[in-house]
């Protein structure tokens, strides 16, 4: 059984807690810039290791992205999984999670430091890249190829013969239709079905879609108040 570090330590570092388990991961710890994100779902065990900055690998572990934000991801991916720098960082080993759940067709290849969810499906022959994120219920069809450090939320189905570049969030049940292309570092609005190719840099969403949310409050009745002093 392989020990497993896992970069963050809130919600989202443990769902990939979970899916780890699942797969046959031994958790070691969670790393994190502070253990408020940890002490706030409840401190779980194994516990907080500390900041990634004062851990020392023993060389038995590997680690994995327990964040969703691909700026930050970005970031951490260039800092400790890249090639070790002079000051003795960098080259950690990532961790490919692979929940037994998850369907991978013949001929698709995954790339290194990725997670796939439950009930994720990746398509005959698809290549998503270096840490991918397909959350639970994500399909990436068929000939379809990423670059690094894209996130898919939940429920994100990507058509056949896709093309991605790197860094691109999609968020909750969005979708791209066939053959389409998308470069670096976009953002998917959640629910929107993108219809065409996307440069870079770009907020994808629908017009039609509202902006603002309206909080109905519920008149106090009399009864209600009965008994207060």
């Amino acid at each position: 059984m392989t020990d497993l570090v896992i970069f963050g330590s809130g919600g989202f570092a443990q769902e990939v807690a979970a899916y780890a388990a699942d797969a046959g991961f031994r958790l070691r710890g969670f790393l994190d810039v502070s253990d408020q994100a940890w002490r706030s779902h409840g401190a779980p065990e194994p516990g907080w290791l500390g900041r990634e900055e004062d851990y020392r690998p023993d060389g038995t572990e590997l680690f994995a992205l327990g964040i969703a934000d691909t700026a930050i991801r970005a970031r951490l991916i260039a800092r400790w999984f890249e090639a070790p720098d002079s000051d003795g960082g960098g080259g950690w080993p990532a961790a490919t999670i692979i929940h037994p759940t998850a369907t991978i067709m013949p001929g698709a290849t995954i790339g290194a430091g990725s997670v796939m969810g439950p009930r994720s499906h990746v398509g005959v022959k698809a290549r998503p890249g270096r840490f991918t994120v397909m959350n639970y219920g994500c399909s990436f069809g068929h000939d379809g190829v990423s670059g690094c450090n894209n996130v898919l939320a939940s429920g994100v189905h990507l058509a056949g013969y896709v093309t991605l570049g790197a860094d691109n969030f999609f968020g909750i049940s969005a979708s791209v239709q066939p053959r389409l292309t998308l470069g670096d570092r976009n953002r998917i609005q959640a629910g929107v079905s993108v219809a065409s190719d996307v440069g870079s840099g770009a907020f994808v969403f629908r017009k039609d879609q509202p902006k603002t949310a309206f909080l109905f409050t519920a008149p106090i009745l009399a009864a209600d108040t009965a008994g207060e002093g």
